[in-house]
């Protein structure tokens, strides 16, 4: 899985997510269903903790790879850190 190699997001098509999601709800064996549910969680944590990551350091330069649904998440938890930050250091 490229996304596990490397620091950087990856990119993934827009519908990834959505077509992942519908081919897990059609898959009528349940081992195949669990292992690509397995899968499809342990991509999108990965993917969850370098948005985190990113967010947290301020970086731009990977927002390009995300998904939409990615980028509101990823400006939503910017904005909230920001915040914080600035409430911990504007008395200061």
């Amino acid at each position: 899985m490229a996304e596990r190699r490397g620091k950087a997001i990856q990119r993934v098509e827009e519908w990834f997510f959505n077509n992942a999601r519908i081919t897990l709800k059609r898959e009528e064996d349940p081992e195949k269903e669990r292992k690509m549910r397995f899968k499809l969680k342990e991509l999108l944590e990965l993917r969850l903790e370098k948005i985190t990551r990113m967010a947290l350091t301020g970086e731009e330069e990977g927002s390009k790879n995300l998904t939409e649904d990615e980028k509101i998440l990823f400006n939503k938890i910017k904005v909230e850190l920001d915040e914080f930050r600035e409430r911990i250091f504007s008395d200061i």
